[in-house]
């Protein structure tokens, strides 16, 4: 707390150091300086010249007081030390704020830091309680509050738990081994809250779908323990009659998500999600496989992977009027997930790069046969006449922009657009939400 300048009177000289004379001054008695000057500003004997006063913290008039004149409400506190109003004594840097309008205590503010009272508008009140959550332990900041999410580094107790900077997510270790709940999927990602619904596209088999702590040998969880599967086939390698090259069909035929396309086999996980009061962006890991590669590269009857968000967010050309003439490029309806050339994540994305060149089928493939050995165990692995029966895109990130308090929906999706064979499969994780803002969707390799 702040606390007013207290001039001390002693019996002898008072050594107070004046502006204008630049010398030790006495004391003053009876209108007169104790050393024998004047107090209109005469010499003393100790070469003390008086000028005017000015608020500067210093006695300019050689009078004895430091800064007279400038605490007209004589509450303590001169303008000089941060007093916004000398003509009300109840109005300085130590008073109380109270819910009256006014900046009570001095901080450029008014009626902020008041118990039951909502002064920086996030919707939660400052010392008090709401909606069952902790109170709002800063009101002068709206992206910081009960419904924030820690921000990494800042040193700011963001969500207002009484820590600083500490890590986020960790949810999917509560996740029961062999759950089928449409939640635990979300929490195997590290959605760990503000999921306000959470449900699996009606009909979908729900062999296509699952939670693990691993894929192949190479596969492992970018946060946490655990990460989920969508497939258009089965979705756990090991199971019985599990061969992706081959396929599975479930007989399912619905409109694809991004582009109302009639597709097959759609397995989709989709949530409901309160966005944290300063998240500007999200962005989630995933790795798509299929085995489509190399027979179908070029097609555009692929098997895909599409992560559908409804936000305020989200750039004019990612709403449904988008979408006049569907097409791989001309079409997001929503869609974030797709490579550097709008193309939708398949075998023609150019993020697919975990094959084996095919110079006669699928001339042009981005692959890298370093990264074949990824495949061990997935499936996707087979042996083809000496090769990999199919292929894979590596770990890539989706990062999106939503509006601070929204509600949004985001569906992850993988279906089949010819027919029912032929399966492929993403695997996501590490979900987190981001106070930095972005301007649009990107989807970009991890390294």
């Amino acid at each position: 707390m702040r606390r007013p300048l207290t001039v001390l009177l002693m019996s002898g000289p008072l050594l107070a150091w004046s502006a204008g004379c630049g010398v030790a001054e006495s004391t003053v008695s009876g209108g007169k300086r104790a050393d024998g000057g004047t107090a209109d500003g005469g010499p003393g004997p100790q070469g003390c010249v008086a000028s005017t006063e000015t608020c500067d913290g210093m006695d300019n008039d050689c009078d004895g007081v430091v800064d007279n004149g400038y605490d007209l409400d004589k509450d303590g506190y001169s303008t000089c030390r941060d007093d916004c109003n000398d003509v009300d004594p109840a109005i300085h840097p130590d008073a109380v704020e109270v819910q009256d309008g006014r900046d009570n205590d001095c901080d450029g503010k008014a009626d902020n830091h008041i118990s039951g009272f909502d002064s920086d508008g996030d919707g939660y009140q400052y010392g008090t309680p709401t909606n069952g959550r902790a109170p709002d332990c800063n009101d002068d900041e709206p992206y910081v509050g009960p419904g924030a999410v820690e921000v990494a580094g800042d040193n700011t107790d963001n969500n207002c738990n009484g820590q600083v900077d500490e890590p986020v997510g960790g949810c999917d270790a509560t996740v029961a081994p062999g759950t089928t709940l449409p939640g635990d999927y979300a929490r195997a990602a590290e959605i760990c809250g503000g999921v306000s619904s959470s449900s699996f596209m009606s009909g979908a088999s729900a062999d296509g779908r699952a939670i693990m702590a691993s894929f192949g040998t190479s596969w492992t969880p970018k946060a946490g323990s655990r990460f989920f599967m969508l497939s258009s086939g089965k979705a756990l390698a090991g199971t019985s009659g599990y061969s992706p090259q081959d396929g599975t069909s479930f007989g399912i035929s619905v409109a694809d998500p991004a582009t109302g396309r009639q597709v097959n086999d759609l397995n989709a996980l989709t949530l409901t999600l309160k966005v944290p009061q300063n998240a500007k962006s999200f962005s989630f890991d995933f790795a798509f496989f299929s085995a489509e590669f190399p027979e179908w590269v070029g097609s555009s009857f692929n098997d895909r992977f599409v992560a559908v968000l409804t936000s305020q967010a989200l750039p004019a050309q990612f709403g449904a009027s988008a979408c006049a003439i569907p097409g791989e490029t001309g079409c997001r309806r929503g869609n974030v997930s797709f490579d550097g050339n709008g193309k939708e994540v398949s075998v023609n994305n150019s993020y697919f790069t975990v094959c084996q060149p095919d110079l006669q089928e699928a001339p042009g493939a981005p692959c890298n046969p370093a990264l074949v050995p990824l495949l061990a165990g997935t499936g996707y692995d087979q042996d083809d006449q000496g090769r990999p029966m199919g292929g894979g895109s590596g770990w890539l990130t989706t990062k999106a922009p939503v509006k601070p308090g929204e509600t949004i929906q985001l569906q992850f999706a993988v279906f089949d657009e010819a027919d029912w064979i032929l399966d492929s499969a993403v695997i996501v994780d590490n979900f987190r939400w981001e106070a930095a803002s972005v301007q649009g969707p990107t989807t970009t390799p991890i390294n």
